[in-house]
């Protein structure tokens, strides 16, 4: 069981702070989660962004594996 901590929509039901309900009312109501992308088969610029993107301190002149093992720390 969950218990909601702020009001709104869920699975199609409007529920009030405090309410007790079961947590799959809770993970219908969650965005689907984000997808982790296929680093393989991912190009050096694509790597490269997704690196950025994660805050991962990575140099332009790394090879491709090199960005993956860092993207994968």
């Amino acid at each position: 069981m969950a218990t909601i901590t702020q009001a709104g929509f869920y699975g199609g039901r409007y529920l009030r702070v405090g309410t007790e309900v079961p947590d799959a009312i809770i993970a219908a109501a969650l965005p689907p989660a984000e997808a982790t992308p296929d680093l393989d088969s991912m190009t050096k610029v694509e790597l490269l962004a997704e690196a950025e993107r994660r805050g991962v301190s990575v140099k332009e002149s790394d090879t491709k594996a090199e960005i993956i093992a860092a993207l994968q720390a």
